[in-house]
């Protein structure tokens, strides 16, 4: 969140998603957050570090963690349509068979 404020949600996303799999269940520190956003473009990492450090978007993360539980969410990203969640890591394998379908869906609703 502190990322997108600036404009960068998904380059930063995208980022720490490497990372985070690179270390393989450690955890991530703040300076490695710091790092992570100056790769990924964030303009103003005082303001960053300053919103990681005042745990800014804090309450509105948790509330969406809880959301996401109490609709049985499994993790992110995930994909709802019409109130149902898709499986896109089965059902739609790459970036291009998931637009097609997204393509054809809303032209049936025209």
């Amino acid at each position: 969140m502190c990322a997108h404020a600036q404009g960068k949600f998904f380059e930063f996303s995208a980022a720490m998603y490497a990372l985070e799999k690179s270390k393989d269940g450690l955890a991530v520190s703040d300076a490695e957050r710091g790092t992570v956003a100056q790769g990924a473009g964030v303009p103003n990492l005082g303001a960053f570090n300053t919103c990681l450090a005042a745990n800014t978007y804090a309450k509105q993360v948790y509330e969406d963690r809880a959301e996401g539980n109490r609709l049985n969410v499994p993790g992110t990203p995930s994909i709802f349509l019409d109130g149902q969640r898709l499986d896109g890591k089965n059902v739609y394998p790459t970036k291009e068979v998931f637009q097609k379908f997204l393509e054809s869906y809303i032209n049936a609703q025209k």
